[in-house]
């Protein structure tokens, strides 16, 4: 029976299951691999790592997105119930992109001293073309976490608020369309909450952002530590965040990272929600 392909973005037919003469359908299991095919050993299995947590963190936030557009069409509807409803799921959502990401960057499983090593230079960082820098894959290029600032109303200030939103280039058309779109709408749930939301949204929406910031400070001490590595002089590209290349920038790192962490603070309620 010849073998059968579907096409990227076509309905599945299941034709790619073949059936014997006995009736019973065997499957056909090819290993999936996102690591580079000359990267192998110790030095592919990190790689392996660092992509899956970017996979499976977009992959979580996926909820975040539906919770995230649920909650602006309660906000603009007027409906307190809605809105309560909806920010329990979003709440949940967050904290397991965030919980996704903090699995796999702990120390002992993407190795603060071979990433600097083996991962960081496989994505392009610092490299230059027609006198552009291109920006490697890195945290800022998560769908799942720009969803949630847009739904929280964390404000892009600074040069990492700027550094997220040029990171778009780098998405998906249709993401970048839905960010564009979802612009429009930045902070429509903060202001419902505040204005007409009752106590239960308040609360969900200040767990929210608690978690958004508890998740940026964890990743400013996990990203400084990945950033100083085995503590020894190395080649080193620039980071995610534009660095320029050459020595370590553990403490640029933080103090960048510190500028977003006191944005997502910004978004906190008062006792009376304000």
């Amino acid at each position: 029976m010849p073998r059968h392909r579907e096409s990227p973005g076509g309905p599945h037919t299941g034709r790619g299951i073949n059936g014997t003469c006995s009736g019973r359908q065997q499957v056909e299991c090819v290993p999936y691999d996102p690591a580079h095919a000359w990267q192998s050993g110790e030095a592919g299995e990190q790689l392996d790592l660092w992509i899956q947590t970017f996979v499976l963190a977009e992959a979580r936030g996926q909820v975040v997105l539906v919770a995230g557009l649920d909650a602006v069409q309660a906000a603009h509807e007027r409906d307190r119930a809605a809105l309560a409803g909806v920010l329990e799921p979003l709440h949940h959502a967050i904290r397991a992109v965030a919980r996704e990401i903090n699995v796999f960057t702990r120390f002992h499983v993407i190795r603060t001293d071979l990433w600097r090593v083996l991962t960081q230079p496989t994505f392009g960082w610092g490299l230059t073309e027609r006198g552009t820098l291109l920006e490697g894959a890195s945290g800022l290029q998560l769908g799942a976490t720009q969803f949630a600032d847009l739904t929280l109303g964390v404000p892009f200030s600074g040069p990492l608020g700027a550094a997220l939103l040029a990171s778009r280039a780098y998405l998906p058309p249709g993401q970048r369309a839905l960010l564009s779109a979802w612009d429009a709408h930045h902070g429509d749930v903060r202001a419902a909450v505040q204005v007409w939301g009752d106590s239960r949204a308040r609360d969900l929406y200040s767990a929210c952002v608690q978690d958004m910031e508890r998740w940026r400070v964890s990743h400013r001490e996990r990203g400084a530590a990945y950033l100083r590595g085995d503590g020894r002089s190395h080649v080193m590209a620039s980071t995610g965040t534009q660095f320029e290349a050459g020595v370590p920038h553990d403490q640029a790192f933080r103090d960048l990272m510190t500028t977003r962490v006191d944005d997502t603070r910004s978004r906190r309620l008062d006792p009376d929600g304000a």
